[in-house]
């Protein structure tokens, strides 16, 4: 493992170390510390989050909840398993979530210039609310 591998990784644990639910690091290029670092905290971010869509009448937790920007959902017609492919953040920092219901896999990807890491997790509030989410469009 080179040196920047091992940075990334240490970096990346450090912040998902701060978080309840189980995400495990897929991969990572670092070329830019501080950019690494934002990234990491953007993907666990996402992750890690309780709320999800509008906050509507929830005013106590309205500026905790993430709402995408866009969803689309891919349904396999024979099998009934699904893809769901979710832009969360563009024009600054990319980051997009894949959730694969055949392998019920929450993966993250944020990019910012040469800067890439991608995280997964299976049991957690996005999870959940992607799986209702499709449930609508399926």
């Amino acid at each position: 493992m080179t040196n920047a591998n091992n940075t990334a990784a240490a970096i990346a644990a450090e912040i998902i170390a701060t978080t309840e639910t189980h995400i495990e690091l897929r991969a990572a290029e670092l070329h830019d510390v501080d950019c690494f670092r934002q990234l990491c905290a953007s993907a666990v971010a996402w992750l890690d989050a309780e709320y999800f869509g509008q906050a509507d009448d929830d005013e106590e937790h309205a500026d905790e909840y993430r709402d995408p920007l866009s969803f689309e959902v891919y349904l396999n017609g024979r099998t009934g398993e699904y893809i769901a492919d979710l832009d969360l953040a563009v024009g600054g920092p990319t980051i997009r979530a894949r959730y694969e219901s055949y392998w019920g896999e929450l993966t993250i990807t944020a990019a910012w210039g040469a800067d890439r890491v991608v995280m997964s997790a299976r049991n957690c509030a996005f999870v959940d609310w992607i799986e209702t989410c499709a449930d609508c469009y399926c």
